[in-house]
């Protein structure tokens, strides 16, 4: 199976902005704290420029303990090829 047919996960970036906004975490070296994870990889992450990983997806999910994982992320399916 390649990558191509695996389900890919999104940052859902519209509520990510929300939460950040209602928490006081403006800046990405704020919310990099509140994640324990390094500015530099939150900056990266967020930009699209680092792969969006586990460590990622826990430290954001700690940093906002209200919120959901179906809050923050989109999983989306790939289309189904034709036989």
């Amino acid at each position: 199976m390649s990558s191509t047919n695996r389900p890919t996960i999104r940052i859902r970036t519209d509520q990510l902005d929300v939460a950040r906004r209602a928490a006081g975490l403006v800046s990405d070296a704020a919310l990099a704290q509140a994640m324990g994870m390094h500015g530099a990889t939150v900056g990266r992450t967020l930009s699209g420029k680092a792969q969006l990983g586990g460590a990622f997806i826990a430290g954001l999910l700690k940093a906002f303990p209200g919120l959901s994982f179906e809050d923050l992320f989109a999983v989306e399916q790939p289309e189904a090829i034709p036989a």
